[in-house]
């Protein structure tokens, strides 16, 4: 995922904005075809969180999603991916 600002990866941005842009797609009411990996302790894009032990969840939204997509997600190739919570 890239900043529409400075074409960035969203962990390298520097906008001054990013944080709320991010927040502002997670938590938009009217974003119901927009998943994003989010972190509960820091309450930020996983990219962007510098949580010593991240809490990631799925936000859509503003809802956390993370229960109905456990068993996994249908991807391009026909399959089934299961979102990594894990890892940044």
């Amino acid at each position: 995922m890239r900043c529409v600002a400075c074409d960035r990866p969203i962990s390298d941005c520097s906008c001054p904005d990013i944080d709320d842009r991010l927040r502002a797609i997670a938590y938009g009411p009217e974003m119901h075809d927009v998943m994003l990996k989010w972190c509960r302790q820091c309450d930020t894009h996983y990219a962007r969180c510098r949580c010593g032990t991240p809490a990631f969840f799925i936000i859509c939204a503003g809802e956390d999603i993370t229960d109905q997509v456990a068993h996994g997600l249908p991807n391009a190739a026909g399959g089934w991916t299961i979102p990594d919570l894990k890892r940044a």
